[in-house]
């Protein structure tokens, strides 16, 4: 009986423990409509919400190994940083939300944690090493990079790059210029009215569907041993050139497979598809 008494007390020691790591956050300042906010975390997860307020306001949870929460203030930006405690043994994710003024310019860097944006209309600069990243709204730019996670852009926004080296990209509802690329990972694209890009892969298959701008430029896909479906509106105006390197198949339903170099309606935006041995497909959208 004894026994069992001193593992429920060292149970509820452990439980108390490990909330008693974990720091309570609440905390708001005043800040310029259109300024800049810079966000620093290592590992967890932090959540950006913009809102109509000239206000930034931080809730949620430091994990443990966290020595404390800088926050300040001048008079364009705003700096939010999670400290670490030197030689920390354990160190847990801390979990924040921060809205800011919707107009804001907002940066986040993280290590190991995740990101996510949402309703900020002004550029949006987010890196991760292996977090995962997500975008949603109408920013005015995005730039979205991470080494080991998925990246997730659902924006309307006239500039977009997104970036992963392990994992997968796809942007939703993209317009105006377009870069993105990945290295193991897939990609996926939808949009509409795009003027110029460049789409990239070296093991990873890329999805791409959506329309171009009447006055656009130019459109690059490359993957090395992934495949490449384009779908593309029956009527589009535009040039390809196709490149196979080792013999890879095509499917082409705009114009004979054999086909390398041809235009439809009398030729507009040229497209360039390069791939070295993988499958090569372009397909008509309005069917």
């Amino acid at each position: 009986m004894l026994r069992k008494s001193v593992i429920v007390i060292m149970g509820l020691l452990l439980v108390v423990g490990s909330a008693a790591a974990q720091q309570a956050v609440e905390e708001r300042r005043p800040a310029t409509r259109d300024g800049t906010v810079k966000i620093t975390l290592a590992v967890g997860a932090v959540r950006v919400i913009g809102w109509e307020r000239d206000t930034v306001a931080i809730t949620g949870t430091l994990g443990a190994g966290s020595e404390r929460l800088e926050f300040s203030t001048d008079e364009r930006s705003t700096r939010i940083r999670v400290v670490l405690r030197r030689m920390a043994r354990e160190i847990e994710g801390s979990e924040l939300e921060i809205r800011v003024p919707r107009q804001s310019h907002v940066a986040v860097r993280t290590a190991a944690a995740d990101i996510e944006v949402s309703g900020v209309n002004g550029a949006l600069d987010l890196e991760s090493v292996s977090g995962g990243i997500r975008a949603s709204g109408n920013p005015r730019m995005v730039y979205a990079e991470s080494s080991g996670g998925d990246v997730l852009v659902d924006v309307v926004s006239k500039v977009i790059r997104a970036r992963s080296v392990g994992g997968s990209v796809t942007v939703l509802r993209g317009i105006g210029f377009l870069e993105v690329s990945t290295v193991s990972g897939n990609v996926h694209v939808e949009g509409q009215g795009f003027w110029e890009g460049e789409v990239t892969s070296v093991a990873g298959d890329i999805h791409f569907e959506g329309s171009f701008e009447r006055e656009a430029s130019n459109f690059y896909f490359e993957s090395h041993s992934g495949k490449i479906e384009l779908v593309l509106p029956a009527d589009i105006a535009a040039d390809f050139e196709i490149t196979t390197l080792t013999g890879g198949e095509v499917e082409n339903e705009f114009a004979s497979s054999e086909l390398r170099n041809f235009s439809t309606r009398g030729g507009g935006t040229l497209i360039k598809v390069k791939s070295f041995k993988g499958e090569v497909r372009i397909l008509k959208g309005d069917r």
